[in-house]
């Protein structure tokens, strides 16, 4: 039979343990490029974006669509990566549970 005070002191404390994980994902960083490095995104563990970079030479070309598009894909690639990262730090508190704890906010 399950120990419910057991378990909920286990739930607390892994509760806790995420919330470290979280602010400690929120001082990591990504960097993502695109384009050859025409376009590139940073982007904090927390889905923050820090900044996104134009190169020169894109902004000269004077194309409007190719920037929005290189933009929107360096975004899009940003947030895998930076997804990647929080599931390989978080991986070892949640054994698994990333997919359902990701609609959870703590």
């Amino acid at each position: 039979m399950f120990n419910i005070p057991e378990l909920m002191g286990q739930f607390q404390k892994m509760k806790q343990d995420l919330e470290k994980a979280k602010e400690s994902l929120s001082h990591k960083t990504t960097t993502t490029e695109v384009g050859g490095g025409m376009v590139t995104v940073v982007m904090s563990g927390d889905l923050k974006v820090h900044s996104i970079t134009i190169s020169d030479e894109l902004i000269g070309m004077n194309d409007k669509k190719m920037m929005e598009n290189l933009v929107a894909t360096c975004v899009s690639k940003a947030i895998e990566t930076t997804q990647e990262m929080m599931q390989s730090e978080l991986g070892s508190l949640t054994n698994g549970m990333m997919p359902f704890l990701q609609g959870l906010k703590f």
